[in-house]
């Protein structure tokens, strides 16, 4: 069974994950995916994606079309993939949904979010989908900073150390033409959408960082830094959790709500403004490392 490892965590699956780095040899396994048929109970929504099934031992995830998931003590998640699913998808699911609820469980606050280091500090990235959050992750990137994570950032309780993910930018095609020569042969991550993977192994972080700032991005016509007061903050925190559909089915409202408190209120919270413009990306980065210093 291949050996990866993830946000600080061994994985043994039945499934190739090669976006992910191989496990260090003799680590203990944290997690197993296996193969496995898995019963659905009573899905809200047999035709979208649900938290069908939870009790205290027992998270079931399904995806019409592509994969039930049952997740057992934190640490067994039996896999139940349809005919006919894009292995691609499948990945997209184990390596973004599955994971943010493995890490959720384990206590972190898991933010919808992208990161990277800069002078040995983490920064994240939030914002609704679409906003730019790998792009402007990838920019400082192919600047020399290194990635952390892209879309699913685990920042650990207390400590509030980010965890390093796995070494790929998830991209745009548009935007993966502006970070490299050979764009036009990454990997498309979804057969409907013009979606790209960017491996970037030799601009990576291995090692878990302190969060020292989150940005929350908003489009304006000149790149700008504000500042939030914690209560805005805390906001900005709980909205762009990765978790929120499964607070409920988990019962973790009061502690997740209790981690975006304490997150807000010891981490500086700021909204970037900028354009929606790929040759200003620059710019950009410019500013977050002169506020991040």
């Amino acid at each position: 069974m291949p050996k990866y490892e993830a946000y600080g965590l061994r994985i043994d699956s039945e499934f190739e994950l090669p976006e992910l780095f191989p496990a260090a040899v003799g680590a203990a396994t944290d997690i197993t995916f296996r193969r496995k048929h898995v019963q659905v109970e009573n899905p809200s929504d047999p035709n979208s994606s649900d938290a069908s099934a939870a009790d205290s031992r027992e998270i079931g995830l399904h995806y019409p079309g592509i994969v039930s998931l049952l997740v057992t003590g934190r640490t067994t998640v039996d896999v139940d993939v349809q005919d006919g699913a894009d292995a691609r998808v499948l990945r997209l699911i184990l390596l973004g949904p599955l994971l943010g609820l493995l890490l959720h469980q384990r206590g972190f606050l898991v933010l919808h979010a992208s990161a990277v280091e800069i002078r040995s500090i983490a920064v994240a990235f939030i914002g609704e989908k679409g906003a730019g959050k790998s792009t402007t992750a990838a920019a400082f990137n192919a600047e020399g900073h290194l990635l952390l994570a892209d879309d699913v950032v685990a920042v650990a309780p207390r400590s509030h150390l980010v965890y390093p993910g796995f070494p790929q930018l998830k991209l745009w095609r548009e935007a993966a033409e502006q970070m490299t020569s050979n764009s036009a042969l990454l990997p498309r991550l979804h057969p409907d959408l013009d979606k790209v993977g960017l491996r970037v192994p030799d601009r990576f972080g291995q090692a878990p960082r302190p969060l020292g700032r989150v940005y929350a991005l908003a489009d304006g016509a000149h790149v700008e830094i504000q500042s939030l007061s914690p209560s805005l903050a805390f906001m900005e925190l709980v909205k762009h959790s990765y978790t929120l559909r499964l607070l409920q089915p988990t019962g973790s409202e009061e502690t997740h709500f209790r981690q975006a408190v304490d997150l807000a209120a010891r981490t500086p919270v700021r909204r970037l403004v900028r354009p929606r413009s790929l040759p200003l990306l620059s710019k950009l980065v410019d500013a977050v490392v002169a506020d991040a210093a």
